[in-house]
């Protein structure tokens, strides 16, 4: 048996608790949350991670590539889609 495996992050990375190089910036965080919304056309139903705050965004359908725009709903991760002219 070889030495113990480092943990990986979801993206790849390794983690570590070093501290930066001086000069290198931190990386910036930005709050997000997830857009569920129901395609008009074909039904189905997609996901888009976007900022917090978001007022409307352009996205196209996991399964019929139909464009829409949309815009959040009272429910907070719910939204609603219309088509994109």
């Amino acid at each position: 048996k070889g030495p113990p495996r480092k943990r990986r992050s979801s993206s790849g990375a390794r983690f570590s608790s070093l501290p930066l190089p001086e000069g290198v910036p931190e990386p910036m965080v930005r709050a997000a949350t997830t857009a569920e919304w129901i395609c008009t056309r074909c039904g189905a139903t997609n996901r888009k991670l976007v900022a917090q705050g978001t007022a409307e965004i352009a996205d196209r359908c996991v399964t019929c590539h139909t464009g829409h725009l949309v815009r959040p709903d009272i429910r907070p991760v719910r939204w609603n889609a219309r088509l994109d002219d």
